[in-house]
Order: C-alpha cells, then sequence, then structure tokens
C-alpha cells in the first residue's frame, strides 16, 4: 500500500464590456467548435476584430494543456490566418507562438524553434516587449531539450532581463525557474537550487500553484540526483498535489516520473510500482486525446485546409475592394 493517498484527483464600461466579449466569445467558440471542425468553418464565422483572434489563441491554450494537440493546432491556425486578415500583428505573432508551443509539446524541437523565431520577429515588429519575453522564453525552452544548453541560458536571461525591466512578477518567477532548470541540468546544483528557491518565494508570493508545483518539483529533482531520496520526497508530494490539482497534463507526467525516481532510489519498489502504473495511465491519455491524428499525420490537412482558407480571405479581400470601386463609380455616375 502507498504511505500516503498520492492519486486523488482532486473609460471602465468599455473594459468591462471587452471582458464580458471575451469570456463569451470563447466560452461560445469552446462549446460551437469542440472538435473535428474545419479552420476554414471556424474562420468564416468570425467577425474583423482582434477580440476574436485572442479569444481563438485562448481556445489554443486550453487544449494544449490537456493535451489535446491535434485540436490545439487547429486553433492556432485559424488565429493566425485571422490575424492576417484583420492585420492584428501580436495577434500573428502569439499565434505562431501557440503553434510553436504545440510542437514543443510533440517534442518536435526544430519545428518549434522555427515558430518562435518567427512570433520574435513580429513582435519585435511592434515593440511588444512582453511579447518579445514571451518569445525568448520559448525560444530557450527548444534549445533546452534540444538540448543546447547555453543557448536555453542565454534565452532565458534575455526573457528574465526584460520581465524584470517591466516588473512583471510572475515573468520574472518563470524564468528564474527556467535559468535554475539549466543551472541543474549542467551540474551546478548550488546555483539551481538558489535559483529555485527565489523562484518559489515569488511564486507562494502570487498564489501561483501552478508556479508552486513546478519549483517543487525541480527542487525534488535536486535532491533526487544529489542521491537524498528522503529530502526529495516532500518537495516530489507537493509538486504532485498541485499538478493534480491545477490539472494541466505535461506538469502532472513531470511530477509522476520525479516521485518514480525518487521510490527507486530508495528501492521502494512497489511505491515505485504505483507511481508508474498512474504515469503510464497520464501517457495513455495523451495518446488517446491525440488518436485522431498526431500533428504530423494532419500536417498535409491543415496545409490544405490553410490554402483554402487563404483563397477565401483573398477573394473577399478582392470582393470588398471592386465593392468599393463600384460604389465610388455609381457616385460619380450620379454626379
Amino acid at each position: 500500500m502507498l504511505k500516503r493517498k498520492l492519486f486523488d484527483q482532486p473609460s471602465m464600461k468599455k473594459i468591462f464590456i471587452v471582458f464580458v466579449l471575451l469570456f463569451i466569445t470563447r466560452h461560445c467558440f469552446s462549446q460551437k467548435y469542440p472538435q473535428n471542425t474545419s479552420i476554414l468553418g471556424i474562420i468564416s464565422a468570425l467577425n474583423n476584430d482582434s477580440i476574436a483572434t485572442d479569444s481563438l489563441i485562448n481556445i489554443c491554450r486550453d487544449k494544449w494543456k490537456y493535451a489535446q494537440f491535434t485540436e490545439a493546432r487547429m486553433y492556432a491556425d485559424a488565429a493566425l490566418l485571422f490575424a492576417e486578415k484583420v492585420g492584428y500583428k501580436n495577434g500573428v505573432a502569439e499565434a505562431n507562438n501557440q503553434i510553436g508551443i504545440v510542437y514543443w509539446y510533440i517534442k518536435e524541437y526544430d519545428n518549434a524553434l522555427k515558430y518562435h523565431l518567427k512570433a520574435l520577429e513580429f513582435f519585435k515588429a511592434t515593440n511588444s516587449e512582453k511579447g518579445i519575453s514571451s518569445a525568448y522564453n520559448r525560444i530557450g525552452h527548444a534549445y533546452a531539450d534540444m538540448p543546447k544548453y547555453d543557448k536555453a541560458l542565454a534565452f532565458f536571461q534575455k526573457a528574465l532581463s526584460i520581465d524584470e525591466s517591466l516588473h512583471d512578477t510572475l515573468g520574472i518567477a518563470k524564468n528564474v525557474n527556467l535559468v535554475g532548470f539549466v543551472y541543474m541540468r549542467s551540474g551546478d546544483f548550488k546555483n539551481a537550487l538558489e535559483h529555485y528557491n527565489r523562484s518559489l518565494l515569488l511564486s507562494e508570493i502570487l498564489k501561483s500553484e501552478r508556479g508552486i508545483s513546478a519549483v517543487n518539483h525541480d527542487i525534488g529533482e535536486i535532491y533526487e540526483k544529489q542521491n537524498l531520496p528522503d529530502k526529495a520526497l516532500p518537495f516530489a508530494f507537493k509538486g504532485l498535489d498541485l499538478a493534480l490539482k491545477v490539472g494541466e497534463s505535461k506538469l502532472i507526467e513531470e511530477a509522476y516520473s520525479g516521485l518514480e525516481k525518487i521510490y527507486l532510489l530508495k528501492k521502494d519498489f512497489e511505491n515505485a510500482y504505483a507511481t508508474r502504473i498512474k504515469l503510464d495511465e497520464v501517457a495513455a491519455v495523451e495518446k488517446n486525446a491525440n488518436q485522431a491524428g498526431t500533428i504530423k499525420q494532419m500536417q498535409m490537412e491543415y496545409e490544405f485546409e490553410k490554402k483554402q482558407a487563404e483563397e477565401r480571405l483573398l477573394f473577399e479581400n478582392q470582393k470588398e475592394i471592386e465593392d468599393v470601386k463600384l460604389n465610388d463609380q455609381k457616385k460619380l455616375t450620379y454626379t
């Protein structure tokens, strides 16, 4: 038996109007297009505004958090096409960033890097410091998992520098943690622990359950790598508890994986086996969530749909131009 229950699933008027519209749009999109919807079908229902693009991007985030990578990519593609149509450059940038994140999740780091670099170009063009920081952060993620730690560290530090200048506490907490991660993977446990403790303090101030979960897991991993399983275990437990509460698939997977290593180090094979079962269940959910077609298998379909959508948008734009010309001609004839 496990020693504890590890596996329980546990002007202001305008601003208000925009907030309500965001909520309603996001809710309606997620209800109207839950799955198996084409990119063309999504963007055909939208009006020309940036709120619609942001809503599509938010749905994309919801999808990849819960391992629905195919659908996440679909909403990101739709957001990209729509943002391009309405000339919303920051939307174009963030949509590219989201596509990169989907590729990162399925471990295609070269493709992830390609889209994050595109996002960086657009964010720089609009002088969006927060956007540039976000792109630096994601580029760092891709390099860290290649692994190319020197490049990853450089980009995480660039992102951290921007967030510090913006006094963005959440961004600081995330990037300090990631700098610590690179130090840990490089074997510099002292520097890693210093960064993790700073990140943990900031995450606790912000009451960020995701941040607290991630840092606890990382601290546990440091102690596990130093052959100190009894020191590692409490951090792993806390990381897992909060990961289950947050419900993000990758966070849960990492928490179970870290806990299994600690049990193996303790030669507690019964708990290690029970943890492995839970880890396999998480992996199965991720696989099943994507069984309708992986990103690779659906790439040709996406490209075909995107081409159709682009042609339709081009036709709509040309039609608008022709309508304007026709109206001008009518006015001239009337005059």
